[in-house]
C-alpha cells in the first residue's frame, strides 16, 4: 500500500450510510461551519457521527502539503464530542481528507501552464502528483481487500459521493466548472482505480495458467514508483524451476461510455473500441508497432502514454506490461463475438472492480499480444 498503512476491514463505518448519496451532504449537514451540535455521543447513530466528520471535512481548511494536520484536526473535535475513535472511523477521516486534497489539487493545477510550467510549479505538480498516488493506492488496496464484500465497497462510493458533492470550494468556482463536471468528478477517479482493480486481477489469472507458473502475487508500487517511473504496480511471478520474475504494469482505461455520449456515430465510436481491443496489452516489443492514425487525438494520446512508460530512464519498465482497459457501458458482443448473454449493454468494469466475462474472454484469449506472453516472461 502507497501509504505505508494498514486498512482494517469490518466492522466498518460505511455499513449504515443512507440511501441517498448524492443530496444530503450540503443540503441537511452541509449549512456551514459553525452549525451547533447539541447531541451528545450517547444520542449519536452512526450515521450521525459520519454527518459529523462530514460538515467538518467539507469547511475545513486543508494543508496541501502536510493533510494529516487536518486529520487530526477532525479526530480532535469528535473526541471532544465524546465520540469513541475506531480504528475504522479514523481510517474513513484520512480517506476523506485525501479526497478533498485530490480535489483542491485539482483546482491548483487549474491555475498552472502545464505547458509552459517554472521550475517551482514543475516541483509542485509531482508534489501533488506524489500525494494523490498515496490516496489512489489506498483505495485501491481496499477495493482489492473487500471484493468479496460488494456491500462494504458500494457503501464506500455512497460516502465518497457525499463527501465530494459537499466541498465548499465548489461554490462560485468558474474556473473548475468550466472544465469539471461536478456530478462526473467522482467518477473520474473511479474509473482510474477500478480500471487498475479489474487489471490486477486479469494479469494474476493469466499468469497463474503458464504451466511452468508456481505463484503469482501483485505488489504495489510506492507513490514515487507511481509518478517517476510510470509503474502502478508489479506482476511477480515465481516458476516452477525457482525463477521470480518482477513486472512493472502501468494501466490507463478508455471511457467507451462517455465517448459514445458525446454524441459521436457509430462509426467513430466501433473504431475507438477496436483501437482499444488491439491495445489491451502491450510489451515494449508489441508496442513499438502499434499504428495510430494522427487524426484521433485518443491514439496519439494513447502511444505517447505507451512509449513515456517504456522509455523511463535506466529501462526499468523495458519487460513491463502497458494495459489500457475499456470502461463503461457497452455491447459485449464488441468485447466477445462469440458471446451468448443476449445483452444489449453490460458494464466492463463493476463498481468492485470486476471486470465483465466479455472483457475478461477478450483480454485472455483474443488478445494477439497475450498468446505470445508467456515465452517473454519466462526469457
Amino acid at each position: 500500500m502507497k501509504m505505508g498503512t494498514t486498512i482494517e476491514c469490518p466492522p466498518s463505518p460505511f455499513n449504515n450510510v443512507s440511501n441517498d448519496p448524492l443530496k444530503e451532504a450540503i443540503t441537511e449537514f452541509g449549512t456551514g461551519e459553525n452549525k451547533v451540535v447539541e447531541q451528545r455521543s450517547e444520542n449519536l447513530t452512526e450515521e450521525d457521527i459520519m454527518r459529523l466528520i462530514r460538515d467538518k471535512i467539507n469547511y475545513i481548511k486543508v494543508d496541501l502539503e502536510n493533510p494529516a494536520i487536518a486529520v487530526d484536526e477532525i479526530i480532535e473535535y469528535l473526541e471532544e464530542e465524546g465520540v469513541e475513535i475506531s480504528k475504522d472511523l479514523e481510517k474513513y477521516t484520512e480517506f476523506a481528507i485525501s479526497e478533498k486534497t485530490n480535489f483542491l489539487q485539482y483546482l491548483e493545477r487549474l491555475g498552472i501552464n502545464r505547458d509552459n510550467p517554472t521550475k517551482e510549479e514543475i516541483k509542485k505538480l509531482k508534489e501533488m502528483a506524489i500525494r494523490d498516488a498515496e490516496w489512489i493506492g489506498d483505495v485501491v488496496e481496499y477495493i482489492r481487500e473487500n471484493k468479496d464484500n460488494p456491500k462494504e465497497i458500494k457503501n464506500f462510493w455512497k460516502e465518497y459521493d457525499k463527501t465530494f458533492l459537499s466541498f465548499k470550494e465548489h461554490e462560485n468556482n468558474k474556473d473548475f466548472t468550466k472544465g469539471y463536471n461536478i456530478k462526473e468528478g467522482p467518477e473520474v477517479v473511479k474509473r482510474g482505480i477500478l480500471t487498475e482493480v479489474a487489471a490486477m486481477d486479469l494479469l494474476e489469472e493469466i499468469a497463474n495458467d503458464f504451466e511452468k507458473c508456481k505463484k503469482v502475487k501483485i505488489e504495489y508500487s510506492t507513490s514515487e514508483q507511481d509518478v517517476y517511473d510510470k509503474i502502478d504496480f508489479f506482476l511477480v511471478v515465481t516458476f516452477k524451476n525457482g525463477k521470480v520474475k518482477k513486472i512493472p504494469v502501468q494501466v490507463k482505461s478508455c471511457d467507451i461510455s462517455n465517448f459514445a455520449n458525446r454524441g459521436s456515430n457509430k462509426k467513430e465510436l466501433e473504431r475507438k473500441i477496436q483501437f482499444v481491443l488491439d491495445n489491451v496489452i502491450n510489451t515494449n516489443k508489441t508496442g513499438k508497432n502499434v499504428l495510430i492514425n494522427q487524426e484521433y487525438k485518443y491514439q496519439t494520446r494513447a502511444k505517447k502514454r505507451m512509449d513515456e512508460f517504456f522509455n523511463v530512464s535506466k529501462n526499468i519498465n523495458k519487460d513491463g506490461f502497458f494495459i489500457i482497459l475499456p470502461y463503461g457501458e457497452i455491447n459485449p458482443k464488441f468485447l466477445n463475438p462469440q458471446d451468448k448473454s443476449g445483452k444489449a449493454t453490460e458494464s466492463c468494469i463493476n463498481k468492485n472492480g470486476i471486470p465483465s466475462e466479455a472483457l475478461r474472454d477478450h483480454f485472455l484469449f483474443e488478445s494477439q499480444t497475450i498468446k505470445n506472453i508467456e515465452a517473454d516472461i519466462i526469457n
